[in-house]
């Protein structure tokens, strides 16, 4: 099963939860929480399920680390 978000595409069951970072969305199941930072890397932890992040800037994609569950990701609608 499919789900589009815009031009973004993306596998499975739309997850219950979104956080906007930014121009950023994060749609998730679980927690999602801010673990660390490594440079100028932000990392985010989310406990179990999926995790679909819709970039809205290129920089964003360097920037941010997912961590946990089934992760994808789009930069379709950049």
């Amino acid at each position: 099963m499919g789900y589009s978000i815009g031009r973004c595409s993306f596998h499975g069951t739309k997850p219950s939860s979104a956080t906007s970072i930014g121009s950023m969305t994060v749609y998730h199941n679980g927690t999602l929480r801010s673990t660390m930072t490594r440079g100028t890397v932000t990392v985010y932890e989310v406990n179990g399920g999926d995790v679909w992040v819709i970039y809205g800037s290129w920089d964003q994609v360097d920037r941010y680390e997912f961590r946990g569950g089934h992760i994808q990701t789009c930069t379709a609608n950049i």
